[in-house]
């Protein structure tokens, strides 16, 4: 049962680290931690309060563990306006905090050519979908390939989208939890980008 509940917030002390109110709840009969957030450098506020099953006076020791890095997404990055830019072909670890929490990532193809967005995760028993991928045009609303394409992306084995053919520009992806992810495995992702001037073009 939930003994103790943990909110991350921004620099106003009111809107959380993803753009919404998350919540970690900490069991009672195990230590635990918060999925690992990629965080701009600033200022952050946690709260600690009882959780509903909480009545008693058990202390607790909270580290907030912080690693410096380049290749992260960083929150909050909910929708394509706040979307993390990402180098093309270059590796960048992701995790999706909640249920609620979206990462949005950015990428500009300086010409033509095919993209496959490789994504790779600490392998997990279950062939069920734990996340799901969705790459959009520069409106951050229609899908590159005109309707909304998504990928799902098993539990037990890494993954890729499909090789596509994208025209010059700005594209947003978006990567969301599964409906059968309730782990806080990390992800990692690369656009994996190829000029080329023979290809079909989407959309």
């Amino acid at each position: 049962s939930s003994y103790w509940s943990l909110y991350l917030y921004q620099a106003d002390g009111v809107t959380g680290v993803c753009d919404y109110d998350q919540r970690w709840e900490m069991a009672g009969n195990a230590n635990g931690a918060n999925p690992q957030v990629g965080l701009k450098a600033g200022v952050y506020y946690l709260v600690v309060t009882k959780g509903p099953y909480n009545t008693s006076g058990v202390e607790y020791i909270f580290n907030v563990n912080y690693t410096e890095t380049e290749n992260t997404e960083l929150e909050p990055n909910g929708n394509s306006k706040k979307a993390t830019e990402i180098e093309l072909n270059k590796d960048y670890v992701g995790s999706v905090a909640g249920n609620s929490d979206i990462d949005w990532y950015k990428l500009v193809l300086p010409k033509d050519g095919y993209v496959t967005m490789d994504f790779k995760h600490e392998i997990i028993s279950s062939t069920s979908s734990f996340w799901s991928l969705y790459l959009y045009q520069a409106d951050g609303v229609t899908g590159a390939c005109d309707y909304d394409q998504r990928w799902e992306i098993a539990g037990n084995k890494n993954g890729a989208t499909p090789q596509i053919g994208l025209k010059a520009g700005v594209y947003y992806l978006s990567v969301s939890r599964g409906p059968y992810n309730t782990s806080t495995v990390n992800y990692t992702i690369n656009a994996n980008y190829t000029e080329t001037e023979l290809t079909e073009l989407e959309p």
